[in-house]
């Protein structure tokens, strides 16, 4: 039992040694997927300096390749993912196949929620129903003084028309009697001189 034991603790510790082994893997990865476009505007930074741009591109890279790797340590250490993943692959290991009887309710996580996710979805459509039946009574509201602003508005623009076209006639009519009176004008004009020649 207790070989058992201690074999089961190995083959635990070497799984979880795996998984960190896999993620220092992807967090070394993460530098090489920055593209050297999102680069540019720091690398430009430097370009009338005696810097090497290849060079302090690679250094950054490096950089943030080293500070991943010091914050994912660090983390590893401080929160103890060491041990909540070997409880986890314990806990993975003895109800593997037995996914509901572990459950207080005996369901699948699916068959859990099925009955909220419902009861959610209900809410939402009675909320949306309301809303909109808000809507509609402001709608309703608002539509005769729209209404109301749409027929003003018309009238204001045929009276506009109307108001245009008298003004363009009076134009023409007052155009008539200034030339009019710039014939009588001159007809007077003529008199005096005759009456004043004589």
């Amino acid at each position: 039992m207790a070989q058992q034991q201690q074999q089961q603790a190995t083959t635990t510790t070497a799984d979880v040694q795996k998984i960190k082994d896999e993620f220092i893997e992807l967090h070394n990865q993460v530098p090489e997927l920055i593209s050297d476009d999102a680069l540019k505007p720091l690398l430009g930074l430097v370009r009338d300096s005696k810097i090497d741009p290849d060079y302090l591109q690679q250094r950054l890279k490096r950089n943030i390749k080293e500070a991943l790797l010091a914050e994912f340590e660090n983390m590893w250490q401080t929160l103890d993912f060491d041990v909540h993943l070997a409880v986890l692959q314990q806990a993975t290991k003895r109800t593997a196949g037995k996914g509901k009887a572990w459950r207080p309710t005996g369901k699948s996580p699916e068959e859990q929620v099925r009955g909220i996710e419902s009861s959610s979805m209900k809410f939402k459509m009675t909320y949306l129903e309301e809303l909109i039946k808000e809507q509609c009574d402001e709608l309703n509201q608002v539509l005769p003084a729209v209404e109301t602003n749409r027929t003003n508005m018309r009238n204001l623009l045929v009276t506009r028309e109307a108001v245009l076209t008298q003004l363009a006639s009076n134009h023409e009519y007052y155009k008539e009697v200034h030339d009019d009176v710039d014939r009588l004008r001159k007809v007077l004009q003529e008199k005096i001189l005759e009456v004043s020649s004589k």
